[in-house]
């Protein structure tokens, strides 16, 4: 018996480039599983929203990170970012583009309470 597709939340802390191409690209093979991929962007993984930041390519597959985010957000992934994570990071919500919201408790609860939510953290 297969298992339905479920909830991924992937929970991005990272500013190392291998670990934001590994949550953005394994959000994407979930998302093309039929998954609900929602990917956090919080704490140091800010810095991808970050237009001053110098990332490097994706290790993998020498894509730019941001363009494999926006791949990410196209194939129907959600993109959550603390507000506060924000602002320590010195950015402000000009940052947000495409899809991505500001991420608050109300909307955390409900992401996190809902039935077959698995929780990877990068």
């Amino acid at each position: 018996m297969t298992t339905p597709p479920g909830h991924l939340v992937l929970n991005l802390i990272s500013d190392r480039e291998p670990n934001i191409a590994k949550a953005l690209r394994f959000g994407k093979r979930f998302l093309a599983g039929g998954w609900d991929v929602t990917l956090s962007i919080n704490v140091d993984g800010v810095v991808l929203l970050d237009p001053g930041a110098r990332l490097g390519p994706c290790p993998v597959t020498g894509k730019p990170l941001r363009a494999i985010l926006d791949e990410f957000m196209e194939e129907g992934g959600r993109v959550l970012v603390g507000p506060e994570c924000l602002k320590l990071a010195g950015l402000g919500p000009d940052c947000l583009a495409g899809s991505m919201v500001p991420a608050d408790p109300a909307l955390w609860q409900e992401l996190l309470t809902r039935p077959g939510t698995v929780v990877f953290t990068y």
